[in-house]
């Protein structure tokens, strides 16, 4: 069971507001809050038995189930035939290293589905590659490969083709340490591959032909090396058909009617607009990285807001030691926030007019704002880890200036309270910005994991959504209607929360592992 602690804050302040400078959101925002009774979201996790019913086969070690297209059987007769004994080890065949040519599971066409659900032993010495299962052909020409990350992400990587190419990697929505139960669901057809990992997205990989697929193996890989000794295999089913639906069925928010994604961007690479700094809107690209208000800015090397000690650096710019804010790091987007002083980019950095002195912070920030923008009825989402240095500010908002401040905070992380994160909304009702904001204490750290951050923006109402669960609702304000939005991703320091100090790391990183919109038609 989640808790969720709600703290409601001040929702209508008075600002001025111009179109070419509109900041309030960045570095003005202060909020009173109170206390509000608390609220608990029960996780339900649901067992489809009726969807196991359909398998062709089934090997439920927790249970004691053991099944062969509708047949019941044994473990000695349907499983301990195709133990193994892993290389690299001197132990023999062990119950925990299985390796199945797909005939013994009952898969006999070009379509199949498998679901393996395996704990990691408490203790573990983790490797640059940890393999616990994999499913293609024995020389892996054509393979699907599930291992460790050696930041403990758990990953399917995709290969290919008689030269075995590299067709990609999806991870799923929680990491992995000693104990960790995980579940893998894998479908398999004629033209393409999808899984679906936890709370991930549907993935489809082209590119893989199903009729190469040979054998299963789990627990090792299809060499027979394994990764985990002590790994506990709990259940294996397989499908002889593509199947898209879950042993689990997660009673979270229902999103189901959003069902066409407009935009979608799991960071493979970092797809930067050209035309720095003025030209932004007339190039091709899906990221400006400018918050760009006004569309006439002119510094090469970036911007900074009145007040604030954070510069917010172009990546284009010739900054010292190749820095860029931004990096690619496998399939994840990092957006840094870095002290300057002490470092090369101090004698690059502007000078804050407040101090006199270097910009101490330097940054970055990403937009959509010239490629793409959304408009009720939309969902968006994103997988995001905050950093956790005192001071940090860091953002995933949607935001509209060309006709008045219209704005949808979705996560504003302040790292004086892991544990919090804030929604809102901002608009401009013609004479005042009207502000409607709460602060949610999760009662999870927000620096430790990943989580899904979300919107519904639909029916003249914002739902928020943490982890597909819903955490607040509000009416949407008059001026949003039939408005569009464009994405905003940024780090920054200080708010109402307060600034760095001594104890803040000299380097920070926001990690993004996707972003997705989609719509309700």
């Amino acid at each position: 069971m989640r808790v969720f602690v709600k703290y409601i804050l001040l929702v209508i302040c008075v600002g001025s507001c111009s179109q070419d400078v509109l900041s309030v959101y960045l570095e003005e925002d202060k909020v009173i809050a109170e206390s509000l009774p608390a609220v608990y979201l029960e996780e339900k996790r649901v067992f489809k038995e009726d969807v196991q019913d359909q398998a062709s086969f089934v090997a439920d070690f927790d249970s004691g189930t053991f099944m062969l297209n509708g047949k019941t059987g044994t473990k000695a007769s349907l499983v301990d035939p195709y133990r193994i004994a892993p290389k690299g080890t001197n132990e023999g065949v062990k119950d925990n290293a299985l390796l199945f040519p797909l005939s013994a599971l009952g898969v006999t066409g070009d379509e199949w589905t498998y679901w393996i659900e395996v704990t990691f032993p408490n203790t573990i010495n983790w490797k640059e590659y940890n393999f616990f299962a994999e499913s293609g052909t024995l020389n892996r020409s054509t393979r699907i490969v599930h291992r460790v990350t050696p930041d403990l992400r758990c990953v399917s990587e995709f290969y290919g083709g008689d030269d075995a190419s590299y067709l990609g990697m999806e991870r799923s929505s929680f990491s992995v340490g000693g104990g960790t139960r995980i579940l893998i669901q894998q479908s398999i057809d004629k033209s393409s591959i999808i899984t679906k990992l936890g709370d991930d997205p549907v993935w489809e990989k082209t590119g893989l032909e199903s009729n190469k697929f040979q054998y299963l193996a789990v627990g090792a890989d299809l060499l027979g090396f394994q990764e985990f000794p002590e790994i506990k295999i709990n259940r294996i089913v397989v499908f002889n058909k593509k199947i898209h639906d879950t042993i689990y069925e997660d009673q979270g928010y229902d999103v189901s009617a959003f069902t066409e994604e407009v935009f979608f961007d799991d960071f493979d690479s970092l797809n930067l607009r050209s035309g720095a700094p003025r030209n932004y809107r007339f190039s091709q690209g899906v990221w400006t990285p400018r918050y760009s208000y006004t569309d006439n800015e002119v510094s090469l090397k970036g911007w900074a807001s009145e007040n604030s000690n954070s510069y917010k650096a172009d990546p284009t710019y010739n900054w010292p030691d190749e820095w860029s804010p931004f990096d690619i790091d496998n399939s994840t987007l990092k957006i840094r926030m870095d002290r300057t002083t002490g470092t090369n980019l101090i004698s690059e950095m502007p000078i804050n007019p407040s101090t006199r002195q270097p910009y101490e912070w330097v940054g970055g920030v990403l937009t959509t704002k010239h490629s793409n923008v959304f408009r009720a009825p939309c969902y968006v989402e994103a997988r995001i880890k905050f950093p956790e240095g005192k001071g940090l500010w860091n953002a995933f908002w949607l935001y509209n200036n060309y006709d008045g401040h219209k704005e949808i905070d979705i996560a504003e992380q302040w790292t004086a309270d892991l544990n919090s994160y804030g929604v809102a909304q901002h608009n401009f009702n013609g004479t005042e910005i009207i502000h409607e904001s709460l602060l949610m204490n999760t009662g999870i750290d927000l620096t430790q994991d990943y989580h899904r951050y979300g919107v519904v923006w639909a029916d003249e109402q914002l739902v928020f959504l943490l982890d597909g669960k819903e955490i607040y609702t509000m009416p949407q304000h008059k001026s949003l209607s039939g408005r569009a939005l464009y994405i905003i991703l940024n780090t920054s320091i200080g708010g109402y929360q307060g600034d760095p100090d001594h104890t803040t790391p000299d380097k920070n990183e926001m990690l993004v592992d996707w972003v997705r919109v989609k719509v309700r038609r």
